[in-house]
């Protein structure tokens, strides 16, 4: 069975979020293998060098044949339909695909350059965490 894995920088802070995080990994659980990972968000006083750190910490949970989509405000913009049509079309590329939406000051330039796809959720600006329960509700839509 092809596998979904979600690589997530830091974990919910607000209970209803993590909650909805829940409800839909147990609801797209019934049409694909889904696993998800929290890397923990970096303390440092520095963006640049906060940026780096998670980026890494995201990189060590990546395997070279993954497909790798990051959600970045700076991606390309999907309908529900056309995102559909792309998830299908990735999972028959490889072994798994890896979502990852990175702390609250984006990722790493090298990270951005490794992704199969980078995906912009929304032109608003979403707190992370609706960040992540949109991108599930719409892999949910998916299947």
């Amino acid at each position: 069975m092809k596998q979904i894995h979600f690589i997530f920088v830091g974990k919910p802070k607000d209970s209803a979020f993590a909650e909805l995080e829940v409800e839909f990994c147990a609801k797209i659980k019934h049409s694909v293998d889904i696993s998800l990972t929290y890397v923990k968000d970096s303390q440092a006083a520095s963006i640049e060098v906060r940026k780096k750190e998670e980026s890494q910490f995201v990189l060590d949970k990546i395997k070279k044949s993954d497909v790798v989509v990051i959600c970045d405000e700076h991606g390309q913009t999907r309908t529900s339909i056309q995102f559909s049509q792309n998830l299908k079309s990735w999972m028959e590329q490889g072994q798994r695909v890896v979502f990852v939406i990175g702390g609250p000051f984006g990722v790493t330039e090298a990270l951005i350059q490794l992704a199969r796809f980078v995906l912009k959720l929304s032109d608003f600006t979403l707190p992370h965490e609706l960040a992540r329960v949109v991108l599930l509700e719409q892999i949910y839509l998916a299947f």
